[in-house]
């Protein structure tokens, strides 16, 4: 099939010596319209509207940017070379030029998201196997598909791609870089005054919550409220080193430790744990009366109020 004529505006990229050229030797003739009349070219401008119009569908059918007008356009002209036109008898495009009907299947939906198998060195065995991008259309000369990626902000060929059609890229979601951990405020509490546990209560099993909402910016920390920051993946922990950890976490919430000899005595509790360690004393014989040596001084002995917690080893 070999052209016989063009018609076109007086652009100047239409009326280079090069084109002339190109054009003589070829045997075509070139036809141009006055200034100011498209309506003399009437044809190709009716189908550049056409092609626009298509286009601007396109990108607002899957909220694509405006940026990208360019691979809508592509695409538009992809679609209208494989569509059957009366001019034709009904043929494509397509057909008229490789005498063979064109292919399909392969077509997929503008702008959906297209999930791009990850291949080379950089993949590591827990690696996600894909990466989300957009689609944008077909890549001439190869049986691939037009990727962008609105995160890396590059546009790759790709033909191992899984389509979500029915999905369109949200342009204003923040980046897939690293995020850091949620935190939540937890508050533990034992459901007693004193925080000990209940007889009938269960001792093992991860400790009530009272609750675990994540903050706000107009969440603002309740004064003497206790309050310990752990990750949620640590929260969903249930290890017995851990609850272990939990249960001795409340009890420093909920113990309160005399800071005199005077406040312990005022204590029932404290008092008799006072007596029980006199008692050992003299009962062991742990002491004896001695004369204090000419020149020396008695060392002063404290009392000190302490609660002995057991370590998660049980010691």
């Amino acid at each position: 099939m070999r052209l016989k004529a063009f018609r076109s505006d007086r652009g100047g990229k239409f009326n280079s010596l090069e084109f002339e050229a190109y054009c003589s030797e070829h045997g075509i003739k070139h036809f141009t319209t006055t200034a100011y009349s498209p309506q003399q070219n009437g044809v190709v401008e009716h189908q550049n509207c056409t092609v626009v119009e298509m286009a601007r569908c396109l990108l607002k059918s899957k909220g694509v940017p405006a940026e990208f007008w360019g691979e809508a356009v592509k695409m538009v002209v992809y679609i209208l070379n494989r569509e059957p036109t009366r001019s034709l008898l009904g043929r494509t495009p397509y057909e008229a030029w490789h005498n063979r009907k064109p292919k399909v299947s392969h077509m997929r939906t503008f702008g959906c998201v297209a999930h791009v198998k990850r291949v080379g060195p950089g993949v590591d065995k827990l690696a996600d196997r894909s990466t989300p991008m957009v689609f944008l259309g077909y890549e001439a000369g190869t049986k691939g598909y037009r990727v962008y990626d609105p995160v890396a902000k590059k546009l790759q060929v790709s033909r191992d791609v899984v389509f979500e059609e029915h999905r369109s890229w949200n342009w204003e979601e923040p980046r897939r870089s690293s995020k850091p951990p949620v935190t939540f405020n937890v508050e533990f509490f034992t459901g007693t005054k004193s925080g000990t546990m209940q007889g009938g209560e269960q001792a093992r099993g991860t400790p009530m919550v009272e609750h675990a909402t994540p903050p706000t910016d107009g969440d603002h920390d309740s004064e003497g409220v206790p309050q310990r920051y752990r990750t949620m993946r640590n929260l969903l922990d249930t290890t017995e080193e851990i609850i272990e950890y939990e249960y001795s976490g409340m009890c420093l919430l909920a113990a309160e430790e005399p800071t005199s000899v005077e406040e312990a005595l005022g204590d029932e509790a404290w008092r008799l744990a006072m007596e029980s360690e006199l008692k050992s004393i003299r009962d062991n014989k742990t002491w004896e009366f001695a004369t204090l040596p000419a020149g020396h001084k008695a060392i002063v002995l404290d009392w000190n109020e302490l609660i002995d917690f057991p370590t998660l080893e049980g010691g």
